[in-house]
C-alpha cells in the first residue's frame, strides 16, 4: 500500500493480505476485474474496520464479498454493483460496473438499487480520503 492509504486506515483493525491467486479466484468468482489501488489492499491487508478520520468503516474480506452480494441479492435489486463494505449501518459501499473504471458508490442497504446510489470516488484511494474527511 501507499503511504498515503496509510495514513487513512491507520486506526483500523486490518486482517492479513491474501495472495494474488485469492484475488484472481474472487475476479473470476464475480466476474470483473478489481482495480488496482483495491488490488495493492488485499494484498496488505485482507479487510479492515474501524474508524477512518470521524467515520466508521467496514471493508469486507475478500472471501465474504461474494457470500455477502448474494445474501443482499445484488444481482436482483442492484445488478450493477459488487458490493464490499458498508458504514457498520444501513450503507453499503460498492464498485460500480457501469462503467469500466469502477467508481465507487454508497448505497442503501434497505432499497437497494440504482436510483439510490451517489458517488463517493473514482478511485479507492479517493473513496478512502472521502470517508475520512466526511
Amino acid at each position: 500500500m501507499t503511504e498515503d492509504i496509510d495514513k487513512y486506515i491507520a486506526q483500523m483493525k486490518k486482517k492479513d493480505g491474501v495472495s494474488t491467486a485469492e484475488i484472481q479466484k474472487a475476479e473470476s468468482d464475480l466476474g470483473i476485474k478489481l482495480p488496482k489501488q483495491y488490488v495493492n489492499f488485499l494484498l496488505q491487508t485482507n479487510g479492515a474496520i474501524g474508524t477512518i478520520g470521524k467515520s466508521y468503516l467496514e471493508l469486507w474480506p475478500l472471501e465474504d464479498i461474494k457470500t455477502r452480494n448474494s445474501a443482499y441479492k445484488v444481482n436482483e435489486y442492484a445488478p450493477h454493483l459488487i458490493l464490499f463494505g458498508s458504514d457498520g449501518g444501513d450503507m453499503a459501499y460498492a464498485f460500480d460496473r457501469r462503467s469500466s473504471s469502477l467508481p465507487i458508490v454508497e448505497t442503501p442497504f434497505i432499497g437497494l438499487g440504482l436510483e439510490e446510489i451517489d458517488l463517493r470516488g473514482q478511485t479507492f484511494f479517493e473513496f478512502l480520503e472521502y470517508m475520512f474527511t466526511k
